[in-house]
């Protein structure tokens, strides 16, 4: 299958699948349990807690729509501006 163009490495993409670490701190700094992470998502909890744990990994969708609805929730002045950048949200100064 290496020859499958949807599937070379060679050109990298700007959508990535986040680490474990990543997702763990977006959800906690978003004051969410993982119950609440994964209803936000359409997802279940056992899928959350499978990406949390590095047993499998997040879609970049789902990655982005996590992003999106927690801004959306207006919980983002609250967040440390490290988070914002690792979650690649625009931050004015």
């Amino acid at each position: 299958m290496s020859n499958h163009p949807n599937r070379s490495r060679r050109s990298p993409s700007a959508a990535r699948n986040p680490k474990p670490e990543e997702i763990r701190a977006a959800r906690e700094a978003a004051e969410l349990t993982q119950t609440e992470a994964a209803l936000l998502i359409h997802s279940t909890l056992r899928t959350w807690q499978d990406w949390e744990a590095g047993i499998a990994r997040m879609h970049p969708a789902l990655w982005e729509d996590f992003r999106a609805k927690i801004f959306a929730r207006g919980n983002m002045d609250s967040l440390p501006l490290e988070l914002l950048e690792m979650l690649n949200l625009k931050v004015e100064k």
